[in-house]
């Protein structure tokens, strides 16, 4: 057959295929009838690529924060994963009604259950057994007692090479890794096995996102999906609870889950401190490298930084960093604009709710555009504009939903927020950080659910 009957053949295969497609998205939103009975009008959304919907998009062509969907579509608006439609919010008080004020009517997605039996995926009942046992772990107490850790950790892991070069996001990954692998499990042998086996899903974040979308597939490749690493850390990490390095926070949970009525099983304890591990890492890294970004872009930020930590003395304090107001605000702002998770994990309507005046049907996909909310001109003043003021106005706090909202806000946002102010510090207080090449903007992705440079950026700490 000739080349040209081929060439008219996959047109017309083309044709029919997005024929098909737009017929078929047609009648889903026939079914789902997202609109508002008050105007009559319909949703706004995205139209999708056949079969595989839009959201996968984002993991092989990561959008850039400054794509604000949300100024084109609304505060609410529909992507598609799969044949499933996803509400996307950016509303303020749609968000605090899934989150605070009607929660129990929004459970979070039944794919979070390949996640093990742990905060992050726990649903309402079993987060507030678990989150009873966990919270004593990061306590204002608990918190100071470990950062002059962390003090010593930055000052030994976060040094340069020789010629004084880093790249900024490898850096911060090697570094918290480190960092929290001593402060959850210690520094032995099977915890360095936990911590190895976590790295896999930090290197093959795709296949480990597909499992955790799509549970079925693991069971055809269960290596290349991350099923048996997962496994060889469960073991090594089960040698660790037999006996726990006093002073981790392993031991703590295992000693806080022993005291309480009810207590949380191994798997549980495992599972929870696997989450802190592989979260923390994502999302501390992902902030610790957005501010060394900040430091590059505006120096005159970084100049005002270094002298107030510098006025504290050789050693200051974890309650003496506490104090310094331009710091926090520094980190406020910079997690506003670049928060670690851009979109939360999802949630599934159980009954049928309202949202933006628009009808929402049950078992509806929910998610949370945190970037879209953050960045609203609605809520913020220059809202694309770096600026610590912003932090000044009372209402900063009730519009700042980067950690979550409500009770299930990020249990762990103390030890977080603590790893970054104290390496902060340690940083500012010896070097001086400037881009090898000018950059003028940051430029930041998401995939693979956190925020992380669109392209590696390297920089060079001086002795100022």
């Amino acid at each position: 057959m000739s080349t040209l009957f081929w060439v008219i053949f996959i047109l017309i295969v083309v044709v029919i295929a997005r024929v098909l497609n737009a017929a078929y998205y047609a009648w889903v939103m026939r079914r789902v009838n997202l609109c508002r009975t008050d105007r009559g009008e319909h949703m706004k959304g995205t139209y999708p690529s056949f079969f595989f919907g839009d959201v996968l998009r984002d993991f092989f062509y990561p959008s850039k924060l400054t794509d604000k969907q949300f100024l084109r579509r609304g505060n609410i608006y529909y992507r598609w994963f799969f044949w499933k439609p996803i509400l996307t919010i950016v509303d303020h008080d749609s968000i605090r009604r899934i989150l605070v004020e009607n929660k129990s009517n929004y459970r979070k997605s039944a794919n979070a259950d390949t996640g093990g039996d742990n905060l992050l995926v726990a649903d309402a009942y079993t987060f507030k057994r678990q989150a009873r046992m966990v919270r004593p772990l990061f306590e204002q107490e608990s918190i100071e007692n470990i950062a002059p850790v962390v003090n010593r950790l930055a000052e030994l892991l976060f040094v340069p090479k020789s010629s004084g070069e880093i790249d900024v996001y490898s850096s911060c990954i090697s570094y918290i890794r480190e960092t929290l692998g001593e402060l959850i499990y210690g520094d032995t042998l099977e915890a360095r096995a936990v911590i190895s086996a976590q790295r896999y899903f930090e290197e093959n974040s795709k296949f480990s996102f597909f499992r955790f979308m799509i549970p079925a597939v693991a069971r055809f490749a269960p290596r290349l999906f991350g099923v048996q690493q997962a496994e060889e850390g469960f073991k090594s990490l089960s040698k660790l609870m037999q006996k726990p390095q006093p002073n981790t926070l392993l031991a703590q949970l295992c000693r806080s889950s022993a005291e309480d009525h009810e207590g949380m099983s191994h798997v549980e304890i495992q599972s929870n401190c696997l989450a802190f591990s592989i979260a923390g890492l994502d999302s501390t890294a992902s902030a610790l490298s957005s501010l060394l970004l900040v430091f590059m872009l505006y120096p005159d930020v970084q100049a005002r930084l270094r002298k107030e930590l510098l006025s504290l003395g050789p050693a200051p304090s974890y309650q003496d960093l506490k104090k310094v107001k331009y710091l926090s605000n520094v980190i406020k702002e910079t997690l506003r604009l670049y928060p670690p998770f851009p979109i939360l994990l999802p949630r599934v309507s159980k009954k049928s709710d309202r949202l933006c005046g628009y009808y929402i049907p049950a078992k509806m996909n929910v998610v949370i555009n945190v970037v879209g909310h953050n960045r609203h001109p609605s809520y913020w003043t220059s809202p694309d504009t770096f600026d610590p003021s912003h932090f000044d106005s009372p209402k900063a706090k009730e519009y700042s939903i980067t950690w979550g909202e409500g009770a299930q806000k990020c249990v762990a946002k103390r030890l977080g927020v603590m790893i970054i102010r104290q390496t902060i510090s340690s940083i500012l207080r010896r070097y001086e950080i400037k881009p090898i090449s000018h950059i003028n903007e940051i430029s930041m992705s998401r995939a693979f659910g956190t925020l992380r440079p669109t392209k590696p950026i390297f920089a060079k700490l001086s002795v100022p």
